[in-house]
């Protein structure tokens, strides 16, 4: 009997390797991505894509919002609302170390918010009506500029895997979740998409490639798109002309296909953004017949939203913390209770310096060191008191030693034995005088030294010195000037104590940097001057576009011309939406002005209150007192926008700028920080006094309980106490 052995084959398996092989007939039959962009680019450009795409349709619906300007206005706090559940964005990388971040939502075209919109729900046969509890987006009360004149709601397209018109939604078909696209720009997205926009050698290859393959672009420009990779269809969508000039007939011949078009060379060769607004020089001519010019870049359009996006939330975080160094200075100047604080610390400086001054100098005392002449025998302090004249009053029958002759070099005093610093040297004698009759009369030792005496007192003292005043201790250095201050200040006037909480504020004010604040303004201002030029740049190609159109119509008048359909559709569209710009850009830029004159107010009224309280404290100007490297740079000079026309008192905003920058010497937060330390270490030191008064009340209780008893039985009770026991009765 033939022996037949059969194998069982696993189903798993088997459907594993059917799959496999499907896998691999697809790969081999779908056509190979044509890459033009080295592997790092290419893979940075496809994570950020990844990332960005999953809120918006498609490529070219990204390029129309951003050249109509489609943004979202903002909150007051400068953030997005809350975002539903359906469409809640992923993390944006390296957004979110941004500060403050300035994410924002969209609104709809109805110009509902999108939690009126379908959102991600169970089942497709669920209501298409959102949750009422959902948090409703609230736009801010004081936006750059409205979204309501001007402009049109933009309708996604119907998607491949099924969309609605209606809901603006998709519906996939493995999850049948609705896929909520955003009907407009927000901050963290045109971030994100800033780094990823083609750079110009980049454009210059998507040019050379598109010129190699003319034939199958003009055959079929869809399938010859799709055979490029995943960034390079991005790069390619980018990177098309903006108002392409129009040709002047209509039966002008194509430029040779080996040759770019001069539209495209001039988008190789010239820089992007606004690096270069004037004119080329490269005497090259458009088909309009005009000198070539900077081409318009989708890079100035998605400046110009992210300028209009985030320059009211910078401009009114530069107004607070200015408004707040004015506040901090006008209550450091005008505090009554620190006035107060300060005469005590000038009174304490004179009880010091009057008690103190009384004595004589160091190498006048007995019991200090003997300054020694050279080669001789050290004098003593009745020779030294000798020598220095005899007392007011008397004839002076006894005669002055001779001097002792003049030593070669400097004299240098020898240290003493005990191995402490050198006695300084005696003060020199007064020059003499011309005339016989007139003798200057030396002090007589018992008196008080000049130097250490006055009968009026100080007038004032430095900022500085307030941080001394730790530093003169007691002789059992368990206290020093501070503790001293504070006892006194309590004793006279108990109101002052509360100075530290009222002046809280300054340890938010020391972080400030009042250059860097100076700065935010004339980036301000260079902002607005930007948007201007961009705006101008704009009217001037809409122009030269109606021109050119006029004239392809004066030429053609009576003709029926097909081939021109299309064009002058696109034309008219790029006319459509050039005017949506800049109806948005003159709103913006009208508002932008007002706030920066408001900003320059604010900026004098600064300038004002921080030189009274410079005098107030003692400072000097820095034009007194000119320090290299701390004046107005040539490129920090802050000039007027051309758009539109400068008031009088903005006009000077850059001397007042430069002034505040090279004003007085100490800025204010060192003012700030020199105080804030001072009233802290107060502060410090009145707890301190407190501690030991109770320590000292508790040392008297316990002294007054001692005194009371017997001190003679009082051990010998406590000895009995605890040699009977607890329940043992002391003997007495």
């Amino acid at each position: 009997m033939e022996h037949v052995e059969l194998f069982c084959i696993d189903p798993v398996e088997e459907q594993k390797r059917l799959k496999a092989k499907e896998v691999l007939l697809q790969s081999k039959s779908k056509p190979k991505e044509v890459s033009l962009l080295d592997v790092r680019r290419g893979t940075n450009v496809s994570i950020g894509l990844s990332r960005l795409m999953k809120r918006y349709e498609s490529f070219e619906t990204l390029r129309s919002m951003i050249l109509t300007l489609d943004i979202a206005p903002m909150t007051n706090s400068g953030k997005s609302g809350n975002l539903p559940r359906g469409i809640e964005s992923e993390p944006q990388g390296g957004l979110s170390n941004l500060s403050p971040s300035l994410a924002t939502i969209g609104i709809g075209s109805a110009g509902s918010p999108l939690s009126d919109r379908v959102f991600a729900s169970p089942s497709p046969m669920t209501s298409l009506r959102g949750s009422r509890s959902l948090p409703m987006y609230v736009p801010g009360h004081r936006s750059v500029f409205s979204m309501g004149q001007g402009s049109t709601g933009f309708t996604p397209a119907l998607s491949a895997t099924g969309s609605s018109a209606t809901s603006g939604m998709s519906l996939t078909s493995r999850s049948e979740t609705p896929v909520v696209y955003q009907s407009h720009l927000n901050l963290d997205d045109l971030l994100t998409l800033e780094p990823l926009l083609p750079t110009d050698k980049e454009i210059k290859v998507i040019e050379v490639y598109k010129c190699q393959n003319k034939a199958e672009f003009q055959a079929n420009a869809a399938e010859a798109f799709q055979k490029l990779g995943f960034p390079e269809r991005f790069m390619f969508t980018m990177s098309k002309p903006i108002f392409a000039p129009t040709p002047l007939t209509r039966s002008t011949e194509a430029p040779p296909e080996s040759a770019p078009t001069s539209t495209s060379t001039g988008l190789a060769l010239l820089k992007r953004g606004f690096a270069g607004l004037t004119k080329t020089s490269t005497g090259k001519e458009t088909g309009s017949g005009t000198p070539a010019e900077d081409p318009l870049l989708i890079d100035d359009f998605l400046f110009a939203s992210i300028c209009m996006l985030r320059f009211d939330s910078d401009l009114s975080s530069t107004e607070t913390q200015i408004q707040e160094l004015i506040q901090g200075c006008d209550a450091l100047r005008t505090n009554e209770h620190l006035k107060v604080l300060f005469l005590s610390v000038l009174k304490v400086g004179n009880m010091l310096n009057t008690v103190y001054g009384r004595k004589k100098p160091s190498w006048q005392q007995p019991s200090g060191y003997h300054h020694r002449q050279p080669n001789g025998p050290p004098t003593s302090t009745a020779a030294i008191a000798f020598r220095a004249g005899p007392p007011p009053g008397s004839k002076g029958a006894i005669p002055f030693p001779p001097p002792p002759p003049p030593a070669k070099g400097p004299i240098k005093p020898e240290a003493p034995a005990s191995g402490g610093p050198a006695p300084p040297p005696p003060p020199p004698p007064p020059p003499p005088s011309s005339g016989a009759s007139q003798k200057t009369a030396a002090p007589h030792p018992s008196e008080p030294h000049a130097l250490h005496v006055n009968t009026q007192g100080a007038a004032g003292f430095r900022l500085h010195s307030l941080l001394k005043l730790r530093d003169v201790r007691s002789m059992d250095n368990k206290s020093n000037l501070m503790h001293y201050l504070a006892t006194m200040v309590a004793n006279t006037n108990p109101e002052i104590l509360s100075l530290p909480e009222q002046f809280g504020f300054l340890a938010k004010l020391e972080q400030y940097r009042t250059r860097e604040i100076l700065d935010q303004v004339l980036e301000h201002q260079k902002s607005i001057k930007k948007m201007a030029a961009f705006k101008d740049k704009i009217e001037k190609k809409m122009a030269s576009l109606m021109e050119d159109m006029k004239r392809v119509e004066k030429e053609h008048e009576g003709e029926d011309v097909e081939e021109g359909g299309a064009s002058s559709s696109s034309e008219n569209e790029d006319l459509r939406n050039g005017q949506q710009v800049l109806e948005k850009l003159g709103v913006f830029l009208q508002e932008a002005q007002k706030r920066f004159e408001d900003l320059v107010d604010l900026i004098e009224l600064l300038d004002q209150s921080w030189k009274a309280t410079a005098v107030y404290f003692g400072e000097k100007s820095a034009v007194e007192t000119p320090v290299e490297g701390h004046g107005p740079s040539q490129s920090s000079s802050l000039e007027s926008p051309p758009y539109p026309p400068m008031t009088a008192a903005s006009s000077s905003s850059g001397q007042l700028v430069n002034r505040m920058i090279s004003g007085p010497c100490k800025p204010p937060e060192e003012i700030f920080s020199v105080i804030h330390e001072f009233l802290k270490h107060f502060r410090e030191a009145h707890m301190q006094n407190e501690d030991n008064l109770i320590r000292e009340k508790r040392q008297a209780a316990v002294a007054m309980r001692s005194a009371s008893g017997t001190p003679s039985s009082r051990p010998a009770t406590a000895m009995s106490s605890r040699s009977l026991g607890p329940t043992s009765a002391p003997s007495t």
